[in-house]
């Protein structure tokens, strides 16, 4: 473990070019070259090279949009330091404290002058936005770039373009403490994907690419990551992550015929202990949540682990993932010195109460499957009631407790424990969420980015997680005890499982279906279970990116609602219901005669009265399992869906469907038409003559558009 870093690190050190900057006055960011510019010309001396240009530019991206930010002057020495070898390099170690200076005048100035004060906001978020775009060149006109022209290395400008996107970030979120509304949102992230510099030393130094992909979605946050080693499991240690993608960590998957459980040290060889298994049984024969209580024999030569029932008896219910060794069933238990250590953190949390684990209180023998069953249709009532729920996960167990807010955090982003699907529910429905560290316990309160913290870039970035497990995501904490799919939906993007048709059962006491009737049905029945008995659900959930159910009435639906890319699943209230028939639902719809295409196709729409087209992708031929075989397939259609009118100029997702031509009414004599969904498309905007420059295609005519209650089979 490295040792604890100040916050203030959000980029690397990156070489510094010797522009000359302290001798001018302050200037906004559209005025800082223009007199130094000037005296280079006027100079008989010397002009600019090459190399001065590509060093006044990097002068202007860091140190003119700070002036022009704060408002006044930052000397270069605040910013500047040698290094070891000598070399003068630009670092980050002071801004931190920079921006904090500059909130505090901020809300000084919040009792002076209004205009003055809205004045300020102003030219401080068009300095961001010119040196957003300034930077935007930077990768998409390359060859106009002074640090190209200087024929500087690649890497080191790679690294001044991060280092200048991380200032550009955190000033950013510091903009929010005037707590006025922006006109144009900023992400800075740009940079990442096309330099692909950091991503590439942090999978090098041994961090996971699924965790760099996640951390990648902030530039602060992964600037600050590769000052940090990455914690690393034993068992990984030799292996590393090569197996591992941006998609997926298989480091955090269990092959359950090969698993052993660990002891709490390398070396142990102390005897398992286990609870009365016929104790277990009856409890959840009675529906019931057996707890464990744990105490040393007369010859204190063993442990005594006694089950009683959870209603009367507070309990601490432990959170954890089986790839760190604490898997077992009820018949096998655990090893001694793993339960003494658990009864010790537990007791500290409910002083002679009892503790939940599913290595104890769950069965696994294929004689007990139906109790097995129950065990996971009370899981969600189980860490509900828990008087609390310790969290132990070897990688945030590395971390001490006065490591700073920032790290803690990004261990806990980092952590198997985060990735998993059960996981989620387990800190979602506690009562009391609790962490434990190298040297102590945490409260996830303590975790909370607190005043000044919420303009912190990284601490608000790394605290995104925090907030949703605190169902705070929202500005009013959610007063129900069951979350909208659209929430539990977002929750799952990162989390992954060595089981999806888990994945129902894992997810169903957050929305409040019973997870007992799930575990019941076949697997491949369960979304669709799941759906119905939610019944309101997002109108956008058909332009989910990912395979599809593939039945009557369904073909709309998810196969997971683990989606890593695309628009995610909206929140709020159910704006569609899912019933048998189909999805009922509103959208923009825009149709015409019924066309047979195949997936690859290159299709256009176009609306006869203004020749305006829209350029149709089939963007769902490659995401099903079907593969090649389903992307030589043809399919009719006549309608498209949006959730609102395409806009000019820009992509939208929509979905292809083919009207049903007898099924045009509802029950009740409605006009609702049955719409049989197809596929998922990308769908672009664009005038004929846009059209025939990018590509010859086949253009079908639009018949008529408008909004339409459909239902989606």
């Amino acid at each position: 473990m490295s040792a604890p870093l100040p916050s203030s690190f959000i980029a690397k050190d990156t070489v510094w070019l010797g522009g000359i900057h302290d001798e001018y006055p302050l200037t906004d960011f559209a005025g800082y070259r223009n007199p130094r510019l000037s005296r280079a010309s006027s100079d008989d001396v010397r002009c600019y090279s090459r190399h001065d240009l590509a060093a006044l530019h990097q002068c202007h991206l860091t140190f003119g949009l700070l002036e022009a930010t704060l408002e006044e002057k930052v000397l270069s020495d605040l910013l500047l330091h040698r290094s070891s070898s000598g070399k003068k390099m630009m670092t980050t170690r002071n801004l931190i404290p920079l921006l904090h200076s500059w909130r505090c005048r901020i809300q000084a100035a919040r009792a002076g002058s209004h205009d003055a004060f809205i004045g300020w906001f102003r030219r401080a978020e068009k300095a961001l936005q010119d040196a957003h775009a300034t930077l935007l060149d930077e990768l998409v006109r390359p060859e106009s770039s002074p640090f190209r022209q200087a024929e500087m290395p690649q890497e080191d400008v790679a690294e001044i373009l991060y280092m200048v996107a991380a200032m550009g970030e955190a000033l950013t979120v510091s903009l929010r403490q005037f707590r006025l509304p922006s006109t144009q949102g900023l992400d800075w992230g740009f940079v990442i994907g096309p330099i692909n510099r950091y991503d590439k030393q942090l999978v090098a130094a041994g961090w996971c690419p699924l965790m760099v992909r996640i951390l990648g979605q902030s530039v602060c946050t992964l600037g600050y990551a590769t000052m940090l080693e990455p914690y690393v499991r034993k068992d990984v240690e030799r292996r590393g992550h090569t197996g591992c993608s941006a998609a997926e960590c298989t480091r955090n998957n269990i092959d359950a015929s090969t698993y052993i459980t660990r002891h709490a040290v390398d070396g142990c060889r102390c005897s398992f202990s286990k609870p009365s298994l016929d104790a277990v049984t009856e409890t959840l024969l009675q529906w019931q949540i057996p707890v464990i209580t744990i105490e040393h024999s007369h010859d204190n030569h063993h442990l005594q682990l006694k089950c009683k029932n959870a209603t009367n008896i507070p309990y601490v219910a432990i959170s954890h993932v089986w790839v760190d060794g604490l898997g077992s069933v009820t018949e096998a238990g655990l090893p001694s010195c793993q339960l003494e250590r658990l009864a010790e953190l537990t007791g500290g949390l409910v002083p002679g109460g009892a503790l939940w684990m599913d290595g104890l209180c769950i069965p696994g023998g294929r004689g007990l499957r139906e109790l097995r069953k129950r065990a996971i249709g009370l899981m969600a009532q189980t860490y509900r009631d828990a008087t609390a729920v310790l969290v132990v996960d070897s990688s945030i167990r590395s971390c001490p407790i006065d490591a700073p807010l920032e790290e803690k955090l990004l261990r806990i982003r980092t952590s198997g424990w985060v990735q998993r699907l059960w996981t989620l529910q387990e800190a979602l429905l506690a009562r009391k969420l609790v962490f434990q560290f190298s040297d102590g316990l945490v409260h996830i309160e303590e975790l909370m980015p607190r005043g000044e913290e919420f303009f912190d870039v990284l601490k608000m970035n790394l605290a995104s997680e925090i907030y949703r497990l605190q169902k705070r995501n929202a500005p009013v904490a959610m007063a129900r005890s069951e979350f909208g799919l659209g929430d539990v939906a977002r929750a799952l993007q990162w989390r992954t499982t060595s089981r999806l048709e888990d994945e129902t059962l894992a997810i169903s006491g957050l929305v409040g279906i019973d997870a007992f009737e799930l575990v019941n049905a076949p697997p491949d029945q369960r979304m669709r279970l799941l759906l119905l008995r939610v019944r309101s659900v997002a109108s956008n959930i058909i332009f989910l990116s990912g395979a599809k159910l593939d039945e009557s009435g369904f073909r709309w639906a998810p196969r997971t609602l683990i989606i890593r890319t695309g628009i995610p699943l909206a929140t709020g209230p159910g704006d569609a219901q899912c019933t048998l028939e189909g999805l009922i639902a509103t959208y923009y719809c825009i149709y015409f005669d019924e066309v047979s295409i195949q997936h690859g196709d290159k299709w256009c729409i176009k609306r006869p009265a203004d020749n305006h087209c829209y350029w149709i992708f089939d963007a769902g031929g490659a995401e099903d399992d079907a593969g090649e075989e389903k992307s030589k397939q043809e399919w009719a259609c006549s309608a498209i869906l949006f959730m609102s009118p395409p806009r000019a100029h820009t992509t939208e997702t929509a979905a292809a469907v083919l009207i049903h031509r007898e099924q045009t009414h509802d029950g009740e004599g409605n006009f609702r038409p049955t719409c049989i969904y197809k596929t998922r498309l990308l769908v672009t905007w664009m005038s004929e003559d846009e059209l025939k420059e990018r590509c010859r295609c086949r253009i079908i005519t639009i018949r008529g558009s408008g909004k339409l209650r459909v239902c989606v089979t």
